[in-house]
């Protein structure tokens, strides 16, 4: 496995981290890892998700929008 080196690690954060890894039985290493993995996956999921879709009331045809390109243009 790789390692990694953290530099310029401030104490009150290695306060926290060990606190963290007491309060959850990891070490700290373990903690880090976990508070990564978890910071991590949440960064792959969609910020927002997408809104509902709109009612036109008609449907969207592939004449109705050719139309509406036609005339985009004009």
């Amino acid at each position: 496995m790789a390692a990694m080196l953290l530099k310029n690690f401030p104490p009150p954060l290695r306060a926290k981290l060990k606190k963290a890894a007491v309060l959850h039985h990891r070490s700290m290493n373990g903690e880090a890892l976990m508070i990564l993995e978890e910071g991590l996956s949440k960064m792959s999921r969609p910020a927002t998700k997408l809104p509902p879709p709109v009612n036109l009331g008609f449907p969207v045809t592939a004449d109705f929008i050719n139309k509406a390109k036609r005339k985009g243009r004009a």
